[in-house]
């Protein structure tokens, strides 16, 4: 089984299956991925601002939500420890404070959700021994975190209700041969145009591929639901070469230009963040966004 492979990128993907939960009320929300903290190199993995902050959220994993919510994420086969509780926990009070204006942040307008795969025995019990923190169950894989300063979550992606969360509690490397892929597949057909969709259910794939390769009657399958995403990726790349390629071609070169877009809008399809693309695979920040504009 795959756990800690580092060619996976579980974060995009898990910004992408955020996205998936949230999308009935992806307008109250603005989503930062790794989100910097003052000029130091420090970064949440995301943070979600609510455009308006009284506006209630009805999806389950966000009925905490405040105005500000810092989320960390640990992927399948790293473990929720107890650092990484006091480091989150320690962005939301750099979060806080870095501001030019006194309580410019209400501390109460702040929420911590962190997200993980296994449940953190050790953690809880470190923080309800050592820190008399009261863990609530709210429901399957959702846990509220009472007495601490900040309101707080866990959500355990393996506990959670695959009819409330499918997405978020299928984002992992351990898929039953057949019957789950079979239906990761059908659930995906029917959103497929999605980029978000796409960036997950590649993940997925990507973490669960012994599976597919134990079972060879899934290729035919894969290679027909793929095909039109490949075929249309290729024309889009062709189309929008085209038109942005004239503009990044003074700098470039058209060929050049054409074939720089095709490889923004591939990473990009594959689940790679603009920042990531920029950082990464030594493109400009200005073509990136043109790109994707």
């Amino acid at each position: 089984m795959n756990t800690q492979d580092g060619s996976l990128q579980w974060h995009p993907a898990f910004s992408a299956v955020l996205h998936i939960e949230f999308e009935d009320e992806l307008e109250h929300l603005h989503f930062h991925d790794e989100f910097p903290l003052g000029k130091q190199p420090m970064r949440m993995d995301i943070l979600i601002i609510k455009k308006k902050p009284d506006i209630q959220l009805r999806k389950n994993i966000g009925q905490i939500f405040r105005t500000y919510n810092i989320i960390e994420y640990k992927p399948p086969g790293v473990s929720l420890s107890i650092n990484h509780f006091y480091k989150a926990y320690g962005y939301a009070c750099f979060f806080q404070s870095d501001t030019e204006r006194e309580y410019e942040i209400n501390p109460d307008e702040i929420t911590i959700t962190y997200v993980c795969y296994h449940y953190p025995r050790k953690l809880l019990k470190h923080l309800t021994t050592a820190k008399d923190i009261i863990i609530t169950k709210k429901e399957s894989g959702i846990y509220y975190l009472e007495g601490t300063f900040f309101k707080m979550q866990l959500l355990v992606t393996s506990r959670l209700s695959p009819e409330q969360n499918y997405w978020l509690s299928h984002l992992r490397n351990n898929l039953k041969p057949k019957g789950e892929v079979r239906d990761l597949l059908e659930h995906y057909e029917i959103k497929r145009s999605s980029p978000y969709y796409q960036a997950v259910v590649t993940l997925i794939l990507r973490a669960n591929e012994h599976l597919l390769k134990e079972d060879q009657t899934m290729l035919p399958v894969l290679e027909e639901i793929f095909a039109d995403e490949l075929k249309r990726l290729e024309e889009r790349g062709k189309i929008a070469g085209e038109k942005k390629g004239i503009i990044i071609g003074e700098k470039k070169g058209l060929d050049q230009g054409i074939e720089l877009t095709k490889t923004v809008l591939k990473l990009s399809q594959n689940g790679i963040s603009p920042a990531e693309i920029v950082s990464k695979y030594n493109i400009t920040e200005d073509i990136v966004r043109k790109v994707l504009s």
